[in-house]
Parts: structure tokens; sequence; C-alpha cells
């Protein structure tokens, strides 16, 4: 096995490098508790953006509530909106005019299948 010999100066090029490249990182959240929220306002830069995980079967509130709380903390919640999990256009315009309201959301990400349309009633 060969043994690589650095310098201080390599070390903090990889150093900047690293960072430069996590600058401007998100994360993801399952729908976390006010507990969880508040470690993470412990570790993670304000401002930083927090994609809140679609639970199935679970009330859409439950989305935006967290978003709410994570916003209250200083992030930048973004929601999953997965097309599947809304019954009509109504339902969704209802659940994006509370999450913008609410939460203060500005952003959200969509997963649908293809030929899947969120506007269309089951």
């Amino acid at each position: 096995m060969a043994c690589v010999m650095t310098t201080v100066e390599d070390r903090a090029d990889s150093i900047e490098t690293i960072a430069d490249f996590m600058a401007g990182f998100s994360l993801e959240a399952t729908r976390p508790s006010a507990d969880d929220v508040a470690a993470l306002a412990g570790i993670v830069p304000a401002g930083a953006s927090i994609y809140v995980t679609a639970v199935p079967r679970r009330p859409a509130r439950e989305a935006i509530e967290t978003a709410a709380r994570l916003r209250k903390a200083g992030f930048e919640p973004v929601p999953h909106l997965a097309v599947r999990g809304f019954a009509s256009a109504r339902e969704l315009d209802d659940f994006l005019g509370r999450a913008s309201g609410e939460a203060g959301v500005t952003r959200v990400l969509v997963m649908s299948r293809p030929g899947i349309s969120a506007a269309r009633s089951r």
C-alpha cells in the first residue's frame, strides 16, 4: 500500500474545496419534531433549505405545520408535493395557499409519475 504525504497547503486546499462544494447545501427531514428542529437550529446555518418529505396517508396539514416550525426556526422549508396525494386541483390549491400563508413557503419539490396530473380527480 502506498503512503501519500500531503502538505499543510494541500490539506487547506482540500478543506476549501469541500467547503465550496457544500456551500448552499440542503437537508431533507421526515416531519421533524419541535426538538428535532431545535437541534437542527444549533448546527445548521439559518436560511438553509430543508425539504419536508411527503409521507403517504398522512394529512397534508402535518407538512404545513412542519414547514411553519422550520420557517420559525429560520430555515427555508421546501415541502415535497406528491401529486398522488391530492384528490383535486382545489385540494392542491388549498395546500399551496396554506403553505404559503402559514409557513412562508416559496418553493416546493413536485414529485409525479409520468402521465399523472395534479388536477385530475380521483
